[in-house]
């Protein structure tokens, strides 16, 4: 599903090739995909899916945190990714959007790897105690900043930090425009701490609406 040329980074030409040349979602991802996208639910890009599969078959995380779990999709296709071998942690403000997400875990089979926590990312995070051997943000973009030292705490040394949507459209390029003026200046700080604060090593990815990379750098002199 294409959508409008504005709501990429890239051009739908660009991104149609992309489409056509991954592999598409199957089973359940698939059957969640194809229900958002009749209902007009917002869900992980899929070229972004691909992506974050590859990224934690290579991390093999035994520990994940999100921020955002909206209905379940990403944290279904992280857990099949590493084949049940993993925890995950997953946070969402809204009940009811929780209780879906529930109900597709459990119809994927996931109850025993999946937990669903239902609160504000930003209240979950500072109460959490124990480490993750990664984080994904995909949780409301304003946010980004002020739950990043939540991040560095609950991240092991070397954990990977996965943002979501960092470009937001490719409006971070672009002079701040008074409707989105506060996610705009957040997440240009947000990215700057994330490349030259010292804390992460950081990659920026222009795939899907932009997807910041970044590994938590081991503290020296402990």
């Amino acid at each position: 599903m294409l959508g409008r040329e504005d709501d990429h980074i890239i051009g739908n030409r660009m991104r149609e090739y992309l489409l056509n040349t991954l592999p598409e979602d199957a089973g359940i991802l698939k059957t969640i995909r194809d229900k958002a996208n009749q209902e007009g639910n917002p869900l992980l890009m899929e070229e972004t899916a691909r992506f974050l599969e590859i990224l934690v078959k290579l991390k093999k995380p035994e520990r994940i945190l999100e921020a955002g779990t909206a209905i379940g999709y990403s944290s279904i296709l992280m857990c099949q990714a590493l084949e049940g071998r993993v925890h995950i942690d997953t946070v969402e403000l809204d009940f009811d959007v929780a209780s879906m997400a529930n109900q597709n875990v459990k119809e994927a089979g996931l109850s025993d790897c999946i937990h669903v926590i239902v609160g504000d990312t930003i209240d979950v995070f500072s109460n959490l105690q124990g480490t993750y051997d990664m984080i994904f943000m995909d949780a409301a973009k304003s946010m980004y900043l002020e739950v990043l030292p939540h991040c560095t705490r609950l991240l092991n040394d070397e954990g990977l930090l996965v943002s979501d949507n960092v470009l937001f459209k490719g409006m971070i390029l672009e002079p701040e425009r008074k409707k989105h003026r506060t996610i705009i200046r957040n997440m240009r700080d947000y990215l700057d701490s994330l490349c030259n604060e010292g804390t992460y090593s950081t990659s920026l990815i222009p795939i899907g609406d932009g997807v910041a990379v970044s590994i938590k750098n081991i503290k020296e002199n402990r």
